[in-house]
């Protein structure tokens, strides 16, 4: 390689220099020896392959790092941008506070709605603190307004759970299923909102009767209301693929509300 004939012929000249230096005196003659080759390594250090390759890992290093840099700002630049696009969201309103429903669990079961009831106002349909505890009075009021509606259950522990129906609330005598595939439901046992929707397993989306109102099916129903909104109960259902809505399997009732979606 053309770098190795360059060595040899500096050192053939570092000797070189070295006899041209042989009349002098001795001390002088080291400290000029000790020069000349300190010259003559310098010089190969700068045709050293091994110098290049450090350079080499170097710049790779270097360049590794500002990738990590650009990876790292890349994450937190996506971040942001989830955080204000969920700050960006706009809840709708209600036509008066919910003592079930916080903002949390507002924007969550917001974004599960069908398209069609999204971004509607919601109105307050049956509460039991303000219209009795009644069954057949929330099935009355659920026939207010067209769509789907919203019912949130409370029990004695606090937890908040419910379901997406179809309205209104007919009931039957025959054990008739109602609703649709978008029926789904939901549950706060866990802390953080949970939504469950329908597995498609079957169709036992509703039932509404006069003894009671029911949804899921398939093992068990997903969420069991009597017909004096009191007691209820909860298991696994093959119809939403939930687990147990609330703190236990069966449960005394708080509050119950039921919210319909209105065009502004």
């Amino acid at each position: 390689m053309p770098h190795r004939r360059t060595m040899r012929f500096l050192f053939i000249l570092g000797f070189l220099r070295m006899g041209e230096v042989g009349h002098g005196n001795a001390a002088r003659r080291r400290k000029r020896h000790r020069g000349i080759f300190a010259n003559l390594f310098s010089i190969f250090a700068c045709f050293s392959p091994v110098a290049g390759l450090s350079d080499k890992i170097g710049d790779r290093r270097e360049e590794g790092r500002d990738k990590g840099l650009a990876s790292s700002s890349g994450r937190k630049s996506r971040d942001l941008d989830r955080d204000e696009q969920q700050q960006q969201i706009i809840l709708p309103s209600m036509s008066q506070s919910s003592s079930l429903i916080s903002q949390e669990l507002q924007s969550v079961l917001h974004s599960a709605l069908p398209t069609l009831a999204r971004h509607r106002h919601w109105l307050l349909l049956y509460s039991t603190w303000r219209d009795g505890i009644s069954l057949l009075t929330l099935y009355r009021k659920s026939s207010t307004v067209i769509g789907h509606c919203l019912l949130a259950v409370a029990d004695t522990t606090g937890t908040v759970f419910g379901a997406l129906l179809s309205a209104p609330l007919n009931p039957s005598t025959t054990k008739k299923y109602q609703g649709d595939a978008n029926t789904f439901v939901f549950t706060t046992v866990s802390g953080a909102p949970q939504v469950f929707h329908s597995t498609g397993a079957n169709r036992y989306y509703v039932l509404c009767t006069n003894e009671a109102l029911a949804l899921g099916g398939g093992g068990h129903f997903a969420l069991y209301l009597d017909n004096d909104l009191q007691n209820g109960s909860s298991g696994e259902s093959q119809t939403f693929g939930n687990t147990c809505l609330a703190y236990a399997d069966e449960f005394k009732l708080k509050d119950v509300e039921l919210w319909g979606f209105q065009r502004n």
